[in-house]
């Protein structure tokens, strides 16, 4: 019976268990040993306890400060960052003598300052004077300004911008004398020819700290024309810092080069002063008891960039933990965060407690120190390696190493299990995401029916024709064909950092910026993409991808905000993510074999990629199933792997050709259009467009046309 039930082990694909080896009873062991040392052990394992908290405590307090460090150099980082890719997508959109009066400014602006909530103002200073502006005057609110030069007088209008898109009319001055020529951030990009940011000031008819990056605007000749600037309230920067968590009584703050309070969760970051604008705080104007014996430990304090340089200090009679980090917000822009804690909130009650427990550890020590270590050597031994082990496991880092053996027959069983368990979740790894089943079980709790909000980049796959393609294999081969196809793409996404949701037949979904925040997530989802692309070109050129040829895959990929999480029934759960954003992600997909292109991204996943990838606008358009119309771009490839300045000009052409389209300027988009087909006659979404706009000159659009166009198909 032995051998027919090992037989049928075998069968069914189990590993055969090990042969049974002679073991002791653990617990047998223990409960002989264990009285003889309870009485003087107990002080050696509190001692030992205590000292490995204090250990355990500094560093993790070490850790603690570390962290929060860099989340407040990364939020104050992301928050002020904005600024770069809105400013350099301002300044690439034309290169010509473009002026403030320029119908084309005030929309952009708008448009800016709507995607960016953090800018609190966008304008743009032309070189004659003009001068043009959206700021938010408060919460939900929008205004526009305007500012002219006509014979020496600055003629001003600022118009409320409603929800509807209707303007109310603010003020009206006949001559503000506003010349912004003369105010610095003009000069300072005068003076650079460079993006600049201004030192921190104060806003004057709010009484907040605020920072202003201004950017040229260049002509074709690359002569500067005018100045972007992008406006910044730091109380943002406060808010940020109240929320870090250091402990109890700890503070984070944020400083700059000069000493500076730009954030603080507490003290005042703006010295009022009766009827002027005020001043920022600076260290020396804080009379906090606190503060001031944090800047006098930490003066003469340079730590290199990017560095935490730790220090301690006392105040009335405590000790004191602190720490400063030093960052570059930009080209020459450096501010530092600084930290501070009293030691007792991380090591207080571990302090009272050794003091307790050494009175009854010395005592224990000498005896008990000889049986300790006979008995640690046959127990610990062994449960070390099976801790390691486990705790490799506890990552899913799943390994084919033998699981440690003992005498003791309930470390041999705990040996055994191990062995088994990594058997299940090395089977169970095929089925879901690695990086999810990290995440779970590095939580230490069960997943449950769940999600949150937060934004993030979908990607859709599929393969053109696969269902007349699919007809003409045999079953077997079909599966063989498609498996290799899905390796590929498989691999590539999750080379990029994705996370693979679900095959749809053919179809991959994929998500990036979930389960593992990636702040990068829609540049990594585009520059993916693009690789998807090349991989599959790479393999049809092999034998075994030949059938590749006989199609191609088409990509929409698309950012925003989307419910991510566990979905499901208790006993069954999908890690996924649902929204308006997947469903326009996989629009996008389809509406590649309409315009005849293999990669199409949302207007949000395009301007969040930034320059990591180049792109041309497509169309404006509104898919099944949505009423609001959404820019789309094709991605035309990564800035090293192709030949970026013949790229760049082909795109820039097809924007300027799109523009004029918009504009309602038919006749002159289809002269652009019809150049850039006698440069590539093949392109697909030229063509679709040089054709509507044909058929506008016949019957044209309605007054108030936007461009967007509806697509009736999925």
């Amino acid at each position: 019976m032995g051998d027919a039930a090992e037989g049928e082990g075998s069968a069914r694909g189990e590993a055969p268990p090990p042969p049974r080896r002679q073991t002791f009873s653990y617990r047998t062991s223990l409960a002989v040993v264990v009285p003889l040392l309870v009485a003087l052990s107990t002080g050696v394992v509190l001692v030992r306890t205590q000292l490995a908290a204090r250990a355990s405590l500094e560093t993790l307090s070490e850790a603690l400060f570390e962290e929060v460090s860099r989340q407040t150099v990364e939020r104050t980082r992301g928050h002020l960052g904005l600024a770069l890719p809105a400013l350099d997508l301002l300044a690439a959109i034309d290169h010509r003598a473009l002026r403030a009066s320029d119908p084309v400014v005030e929309p952009r602006l708008l448009a800016a300052l709507r995607a960016n909530p953090g800018f609190s103002w966008v304008s743009y200073a032309d070189v004659e004077g003009s001068f043009s502006a959206a700021y938010r005057p408060g919460p939900g609110r929008v205004r526009l300004n305007r500012s002219d030069i006509v014979d020496g007088r600055t003629s001003l209008r600022e118009d409320d911008l409603e929800a509807d898109g209707t303007r109310t009319p603010f003020r009206r001055v006949a001559d503000s004398r506003y010349d912004p020529r003369t105010r610095p951030f003009f000069e300072a990009v005068q003076r650079t020819q460079r993006r600049t940011w201004l030192p921190p000031y104060v806003f004057y008819d709010q009484g907040i700290a605020g920072i202003t990056c201004a950017a040229p605007q260049r002509d074709e000749a690359g002569a500067l024309v005018g100045v972007y600037t992008v406006d910044f309230d730091l109380g943002a920067l406060s808010r940020f810092v109240s929320e870090m968590r250091l402990s109890p009584r700890g503070e984070v703050f944020v400083l700059t080069e000069d000493g500076e309070l730009l954030a603080h969760p507490a003290l005042d970051t703006v010295v009022a002063t009766p009827g002027e604008e005020g001043r920022l705080t600076r260290v020396e104007d804080v009379d906090d008891a606190r503060f001031v014996a944090f800047r006098e430990a930490a003066a003469g304090r340079t730590p290199a960039l990017d560095t935490l340089e730790r220090f301690d200090f006392a105040h009335e009679g405590e000790r004191h933990l602190a720490s400063l980090v030093r960052f570059e917000l930009d080209e020459g822009v450096v501010w530092t965060v600084g930290a501070l804690a009293p030691a007792s909130d991380f090591l207080g009650a571990v302090e009272e407690e050794a003091r307790t427990s050494l009175l009854f550890g010395i005592a224990a020590l000498v005896t008990a120190i000889l049986f300790a270590l006979v008995l640690a050597d046959r127990v610990s031994r062994p449960l070390v390696a099976l801790a390691g082990q486990m705790r490799a496991v506890g990552r899913f880092e799943i390994d084919e190493a033998d699981a440690p053996r003992s005498f003791f027959r309930e470390i041999e069983l705990m040996a055994q299990a191990l062995a088994s368990m990594k058997r299940g979740l090395a089977s169970f790894a095929r089925f879901v995401p690695r990086d999810l089943v990290r995440q779970v079980l590095a939580s230490g709790r069960e997943a449950r029916l769940g999600g949150e909000l937060r934004t993030l980049t979908v990607f859709f796959s599929d393969l053109a024709g696969f269902t007349t393609f699919a007809e003409s294999r045999a079953p077997d081969r079909l599966v063989a064909e498609l498996g290799l196809y899905l390796d590929t793409m498989t691999r590539t996404i999750g080379a990029g950092g994705g996370t693979v949701d679900k095959f749809l037949g053919d179809g991959i979904m994929a998500f990036w910026g979930a389960p593992a925040d990636d702040p990068e997530h829609a540049a990594h989802a585009c520059v993916t993409a693009l690789r998807c692309q090349r991989a599959l070109e790479a393999m049809a050129a092999t034998e075994e991808g030949a059938w590749l040829r006989e199609t191609h895959t088409r990509i929409g990929v698309a950012t925003g905000e989307l419910l991510v999480g566990n979905v499901g029934t208790p006993e069954r759960l999908n890690y996924t993510v649902m929204g308006d954003i997947a469903n326009l992600a996989a629009r996008l997909e389809s509406l590649g074999k309409q315009y005849g292109a293999r990669v199409l991204v949302s207007d949000a996943a395009r301007r969040a990629a930034g320059k990591a990838v180049i792109a041309r606008p497509v169309d404006v358009v509104a898919v099944k199933g949505k009423a609001e119309a959404v820019r789309v771009w094709e991605l035309l490839g990564l800035p090293g792997d192709v030949d970026e300045e013949t790229t760049r000009a082909w795109a820039s052409a097809c924007e300027r050709a799109f523009d004029r389209y918009l504009a309602r300027d038919f006749e002159g988009a289809i002269e652009a259009w019809d150049a850039l087909l006698d440069e590539r006659p093949a392109d697909g979404p030229v063509k679709v467009l040089r054709a509507r706009a044909s058929a506008f000159l016949g019957a044209p659009p309605p007054e108030g046309w936007d461009g967007s166009h509806v697509a009736e198909s999925k």
